[in-house]
């Protein structure tokens, strides 16, 4: 299993904690803010909060390159598809649609790959 994966499903864990925690806040259940010893980092507050704020910090850049690129791409096959329909030939029309098409896929299939983890 790669890192990414590992990191991944980490966070998984680690969101849903802090959701229990959350709820615990709601509930005014302040035992769940325990500590233990030995520490259990996927279930100690101070650590799962501590643990999603350093995963926030290392990916934040990343992520919103990911989503600024993705935009872009995305309006640049919305180009391709207003220039099919304003242009003059049928092949025109139809490179342009595929450019668009081509444009959409690749998107598409980047961001299962991302969400599949590899």
């Amino acid at each position: 299993m790669n890192d990414l994966l590992k990191e991944l499903e980490a966070v998984a864990l680690l969101a849903d904690r802090l959701d229990q925690l959350s709820d615990a806040v709601a509930a005014q259940r302040w035992n769940e803010f325990s500590m233990r010893v030995p520490a259990e980092p996927h279930r100690d507050a101070d650590l799962v909060l501590a643990s999603i704020a350093r995963f926030l910090r290392t990916h934040h850049a990343e992520i919103a390159e990911a989503v600024r690129v993705n935009r872009a791409v995305r309006e640049v096959a919305e180009n391709w598809r207003v220039l099919a329909r304003v242009s003059g030939s049928k092949v025109d029309r139809y490179a342009f649609k595929f450019f668009a098409y081509q444009l959409d896929a690749a998107i598409d299939a980047h961001n299962s790959a991302r969400e599949d983890g590899e």
